[in-house]
């Protein structure tokens, strides 16, 4: 990857395929992070990123990658570094950027939490998925995350910061542990209407959620992860 990627990308431009690579070099980054490839991890995120960015200029210039769209690359950007050569390329003197965005994804995002480190952040989406991303360089460790049935609607994250919930317009909230991306625990249903608000408990062993023109709800979300719902307040409006 470290000699080739810049040709790759103008390869599958020229066969037409521009619009995949996203997808391909994001399962690479998936596979590389599973197995600890941490070089080609960390190529293929910013790989992923270029070809995101600059999916218009790739498809519409395939011969001209390098030319064109690398020179406006971010300066510390993996990809930058490793493939621009300023004897031979454009040089961008004013209005660059440094590093990538921290959002690499345009969509409608309902509800956005950091963890109570503040090392990474999560987002909850229209249809329904979460990503998480790490806070320091804007690299997205999990998503998208599917699981809900409607919009995510609210996402907090557990006081430790092991776990985030995500609280939907399906009437149900969900538990992910941080660290794999992983769902966990029971799915906590009891809801008609959508979640629009959850709190923690001090001790963190209890989850308070309230939903429109419905009950408010505590469960038991403990070590034990039972999800029992321990008692429903009522109210008349």
């Amino acid at each position: 990857m470290k000699v080739h990627t810049m040709h790759w990308l103008e390869a599958m431009s020229i066969l037409g395929m521009s619009r995949s690579t996203p997808g391909a070099l994001e399962r690479l980054y998936k596979w590389a992070r599973d197995v600890g490839v941490d070089d080609t991890r960390v190529l293929a995120y910013d790989a992923y990123r270029f070809a995101t960015f600059f999916a218009d200029t790739i498809a519409e210039h395939p011969a001209m990658v390098t030319q064109v769209a690398l020179p406006f690359a971010p300066l510390e950007s993996t990809i930058y570094q490793l493939f621009h050569d300023h004897r031979e390329l454009p040089t961008v003197m004013g209005g660059y950027e440094q590093k990538w965005s921290p959002s690499d994804l345009v969509r409608m995002f309902n509800s956005i939490a950091f963890s109570p480190d503040g090392k990474v952040f999560a987002a909850g989406s229209g249809d329904g998925n979460l990503y998480i991303w790490r806070t320091e360089t804007g690299e997205k460790l999990f998503g998208p995350l599917e699981g809900h049935n409607a919009e995510v609607i609210l996402v907090i994250f557990s006081p430790e910061g092991n776990e985030l919930y995500s609280a939907s317009e399906d009437g149900n909230v969900r538990i992910w542990d941080v660290r794999t991306g992983e769902e966990i625990g029971p799915v906590l249903q009891g809801h008609f209407n959508a979640v629009s608000a959850m709190s923690f408990s001090q001790d963190g062993s209890r989850l308070v959620s309230g939903a429109f023109k419905d009950n408010i709800q505590t469960w038991d979300v403990s070590e034990s992860r039972t999800g029992e719902l321990v008692r429903v307040s009522r109210h008349d409006r």
